[in-house]
């Protein structure tokens, strides 16, 4: 193996763990934990169901389509690159994914995330309380 061929399978890796995983995680819990927490923001009161509705439904799109393009150039590499390529893609996103798996779990990551998603369309005084009360 020559060096510019290790450079390209620590490329693919990098791309595998910093980005796809990461992508890919975050659109996960956009179908998962971060819409069940929406769901309950609107029942406490703390944003409204219209807001949710179209928010949610573009952010889950938006993730959807990267995730979906992202993990198409990964396959595109493993294909290109056999079975080192293939190695390198499962090896970066298995660390990936453990390193972005708060995403999919109901943590303080979520109500950040939700902060990020609903800038300025939420009740802040009744989010902190909700906080307060359950972190």
């Amino acid at each position: 193996m020559d060096f510019q061929t290790l450079i390209r399978y620590v490329i693919i890796t990098l791309v595998a763990l910093f980005i796809a995983a990461p992508v890919v995680m975050n659109t996960i819990g956009k179908f998962g934990v971060q819409r069940r927490f929406a769901i309950l923001m609107v029942q406490e009161g703390i944003i409204t169901e219209e807001v949710f509705r179209k928010t949610q439904k573009t952010q889950q799109m938006i993730g959807l389509v990267l995730s979906v393009l992202l993990l198409a150039v990964l396959i595109g590499m493993g294909l290109k690159n056999g079975l080192y390529g293939w190695l390198c893609i499962l090896a970066g996103l298995a660390v990936g994914a453990f390193r972005a798996r708060r995403t999919v779990q109901y943590t303080s990551a979520t109500v950040q995330s939700f902060k990020r998603v609903y800038v300025d369309q939420f009740d802040k005084e009744k989010l902190n309380e909700f906080v307060d009360r359950n972190f």
